[in-house]
């Protein structure tokens, strides 16, 4: 086997007939029970991906098996319409801390095209293990209304996407929150673009964390985030801020201009602005409460913040915030610990689409 990340070795994929799968994979855990090797699944992952991608979604998946068991199906999908289905099997490995048996989880890889996809499904639906969730991890921009997505939607408890990968477009995160609404019963969605951001939800509520500016909230009436993206484009990170601030505190939109949104609160408006820093400008968010101002500026997403508050007849006040970098195998984890919808992040995403009306259009369904 050959070493694949901290701990974890990863068989060499064999490839099989599809038609043989079952009997492939019984044959593995027979082989694997004879050599001391334990098996361990905590839920089913199916991962649905480009053939070809600049980031190898195997070398997480390796490294996640080591703290969240699962039974694995990679969906690589072929540009060839008609290709496939082709099928490998394979296993990643990991000794616990401390020695012991070493434990196997199972990875199926199919390779298919877009007409062979049904045929994909079928054969990850009758290999899914019974009365485990399902989490469907779908690499790139999912075409939300295509029958291939909601067949294998169909399959899962737990949908997973990224609206901040680099290759995202920005009307992907409205196009995801329109298909939530027309789907309150499909898989309870998870962003990893969201959780990118919980040290940045966390930094704006710090300045009303006493109970003294708890006030402050009630005074807040201009924002600006200024965030990373192509020029006449609205970043996804941005419009998530500012959703969950909006759910958060229960406001309205009432009306919006270019890159502005108007929220109320009662009788109080609220500015919101929205910035593009071209495609590598820092991150900043400026929170206007009457005279008092808080500036939260970072190079990166993920890099130090420093912060900046200022008061009348004072002098202002600064210092630097570490956010702590969360790698892509920390934030899916993360995701596969939600076993059921994520309330506000929920209710966050239902403010996107009145958010980001006029601001990012939705992408075009695949």
């Amino acid at each position: 086997m050959s070493r694949r990340g901290a701990g974890v070795e990863r068989g060499a994929p064999r490839g099989v007939d599809v038609a043989a799968l079952e009997q492939e994979l019984r044959r593995s855990r027979l082989e694997e029970a004879g050599e001391g090797i334990s098996r361990a699944c905590a839920l089913n992952l199916i991962v649905v991906r480009p053939m070809v991608v600049t980031s190898d979604p195997a070398d997480i998946v390796a490294a996640l098996t080591a703290d969240h068991p699962c039974r694995v199906f990679d969906l690589a999908l072929e540009e060839d319409p008609g290709a496939g289905p082709r099928a490998w099997v394979a296993s990643h490995c990991h000794r616990p801390g401390g020695g012991g048996r070493q434990v196997c989880c199972e990875q199926v890889t199919l390779a298919a095209g877009a007409d062979r996809l049904p045929e994909a499904r079928a054969l990850i639906a009758a290999l899914l293990i019974t009365d485990l969730p399902t989490v469907l991890w779908w690499v790139g921009v999912p075409p939300f209304r295509s029958p291939a997505f909601q067949d294998l939607a169909s399959l899962s408890d737990r949908l997973v996407v990224d609206s901040g990968a680099d290759a995202a477009p920005p009307g992907m995160l409205v196009a995801l929150a329109a298909w939530r609404a027309g789907a309150p019963q499909g898989p309870a969605p998870g962003d990893l673009d969201w959780r990118r951001l919980s040290a940045w939800r966390g930094l704006m509520a710090r300045p009303f964390d006493s109970p003294a500016e708890r006030s402050d909230l009630d005074r807040l009436d201009e924002i600006a985030l200024a965030w990373p993206a192509p020029a006449g484009s609205t970043a996804s990170s941005a419009v998530y801020l500012a959703a969950w601030l909006a759910s958060r505190l229960d406001w309205r939109v009432s009306g919006r201009a270019a890159g502005r949104v108007e929220c109320e609160a009662g009788r109080r408006r609220i500015g919101i602005h929205f910035l593009s820093t071209g495609d590598s400008g820092p991150c900043r968010i400026h929170l206007g409460m009457g005279e008092r101002r808080v500036v939260l500026e970072a190079a990166t997403i993920d890099g130090p913040v420093l912060w900046r508050e200022s008061r009348p007849g004072l002098p202002e006040a600064r210092r630097v915030e570490p956010t702590g970098r969360i790698d892509d195998v920390r934030m899916l984890g993360r995701e596969l610990e939600v076993p059921a919808p994520d309330a506000v992040y929920e209710q966050a995403l239902q403010r996107v689409g009145d958010l980001a009306h006029g601001l990012c259009a939705e992408v075009a369904p695949g």
